[in-house]
Parts: structure tokens; C-alpha cells; sequence
């Protein structure tokens, strides 16, 4: 069983490599961005392509030490799809609120119904005072 000060310390140690990589991918586009102005303002080539190339290779492989391959955790297993669900009744839910199903009856309900009628035409307005 683990800690709750190395739980902690595994937590901030996470962290701070996800924050490592989103520097990485700042630092990336930044300079890119200022190469692909720089070369389009002299009207030079874009031999800076390759090096972009190599860095962008460089960014995935840290992007995949920090975060793991997309979906290798039981990708497209019953849990996972029964996250998926709960995900998008959560966003349904939020979009168009909660529904109720007036349409899905049980045979139990479609008795309970013709009785209440029944009874209900039984009563009179004077029952309800």
C-alpha cells in the first residue's frame, strides 16, 4: 500500500513532466513560428523544414514518455466503453438536461396506468377537498 506523502510525491513528479513537455510544445511552435516568418520575409527556402522534421519526431517521443501511446490501456475494452457512455450522458445531460422517457414503459407500469384510470373515473371532484 502506498503512502499518502508518495502518492503526493508521484503526483508532483508527474507534474512536472507534463509541464516539461508543454514547455517543450511551446517552445517548439515559438520558434517554428518565428523560422517560418524570418524565411517568409526574405523569400529564402525552408531549409529549416528538417530541422522542424527532427524536433517534431523529438516532441512526439516526449509527448509518448509523458502521456503513453494513446489508448494502450485497454483501448476499446468493456470498461473503456462503458466510460465512453457515462462521458456522453454527462454531455447530453449537460446540453439538453436531464430526459425522461415517457415513451419506455415496463408491462408492470402499463397495468399500474389502466388501473389509476380506472380508478380515476371512479372519483368525483369532491373527493379532493
Amino acid at each position: 500500500m502506498i503512502s499518502e506523502e508518495e502518492k503526493y510525491r508521484l503526483a508532483k513528479k508527474r507534474v512536472g513532466k507534463k509541464k516539461g513537455f508543454y514547455g517543450h510544445l511551446a517552445s517548439y511552435v515559438a520558434v517554428n513560428t518565428v523560422f517560418l516568418i524570418v524565411t517568409y520575409m526574405e523569400g529564402e527556402g525552408f531549409q529549416w523544414v528538417y530541422v522542424m522534421m527532427f524536433w517534431g519526431i523529438g516532441l512526439i517521443m516526449h509527448y509518448l514518455r509523458v502521456f503513453g501511446f494513446p489508448g494502450k490501456d485497454s483501448a476499446l475494452s468493456a470498461e473503456w466503453e462503458a466510460r465512453e457512455i457515462q462521458k456522453e450522458l454527462g454531455k447530453l445531460d449537460r446540453q439538453h438536461g436531464p430526459s425522461v422517457d415517457q415513451d419506455i414503459t415496463t408491462p408492470d407500469d402499463e397495468l399500474e396506468l389502466k388501473e389509476f384510470r380506472k380508478m380515476r373515473k371512479e372519483w368525483d371532484d369532491k373527493d379532493f377537498v
